[in-house]
C-alpha cells in the first residue's frame, strides 16, 4: 500500500524542477494546476517538518531519559560524599569550635552560623493580616486593561490617531498599526498551519 502512494505521489509531484535558487527566482504561479501542485508541495513539506519534529523529540525524550537516570546515580553518590565531609567537619567542630573552615588539598568544607529568618508558609493569610497591622508592606500592582480599551478606541479618519471618541481626546502611547490584507495557505491536511 505504502509503494502505491509512494508511487501515487510520484505521478503527482509533476511540476516545475527548482532545485536551483535561478529556477526559484523565476518560479511563478500561473494556472489553477500549478497552484493546486503547490498546494501539495506545502502539505508534504509541513508534514515532513512535523514529522522531523516528532522523531526528535522521541530522540530527545530517550536522551532525557539516560541524562536522568546518570544523573540521579550521581547525585546519589554525591549526596553520600558530602553528607560524609559534613559528618566530618562536625566532629572536627566539636574538638575546636574556631574551625569554621577545613582546607584541604582538593577544595573547601565551610560551616557558617545561619540566623533564624521568617518564612512564608501562608501567604494569603499573611496578605490579610499585612493589611490591616502593616499595610505599608501591600503592594497594589495597577495594570492596563488594554483589550477592555480597545474595544472604546476610534482610529481617526486619517488613520494617525487612537481618540476617545466620547471626547474626541487624542490617547496617548497608542499608535495606529495600519490596515492589511493577511493571506492564509491551507492545505487541507494540516498537521500545525504555523510550522
Amino acid at each position: 500500500m505504502v509503494v502505491l502512494e509512494e508511487e501515487l505521489e510520484r505521478v503527482l509531484d509533476v511540476g516545475p524542477e527548482l532545485g536551483t535558487e535561478e529556477a526559484r527566482q523565476r518560479f511563478r504561479i500561473t494556472t489553477e494546476d500549478l497552484a493546486d501542485w503547490a498546494l501539495r508541495k506545502v502539505a508534504r513539506l509541513r508534514a515532513e517538518k512535523q514529522a522531523r519534529r516528532e522523531l526528535a523529540q522521541r530522540e530527545i525524550g530517550r536522551i532525557q531519559e539516560w541524562l536522568d537516570r546518570e544523573l540521579a546515580k550521581l547525585d546519589h553518590d554525591e549526596r553520600f560524599f558530602v553528607n560524609a565531609l559534613v559528618d566530618y567537619h562536625r566532629l572536627v567542630l566539636a574538638t575546636n569550635p574556631r574551625a569554621k573552615t577545613l582546607s584541604l588539598p582538593h577544595g573547601t568544607v565551610k560551616a557558617r552560623v545561619v540566623g533564624a529568618s521568617p518564612t512564608l508558609v501562608d501567604e494569603s493569610a499573611t496578605l490579610a493580616w499585612a493589611e490591616n497591622a502593616r499595610p505599608e508592606v501591600v503592594k497594589v500592582k495597577k495594570s492596563l486593561d488594554w483589550a477592555g480599551l480597545k474595544k472604546l478606541l476610534a482610529v481617526d479618519p486619517d488613520e494617525v490617531h487612537c481618540v476617545d471618541p466620547t471626547t474626541g481626546e487624542v490617547v496617548p502611547g497608542v499608535t495606529v498599526k495600519p490596515e492589511t490584507v493577511s493571506f492564509t495557505v491551507s492545505t487541507g491536511a494540516e498537521v500545525n498551519p504555523d510550522a
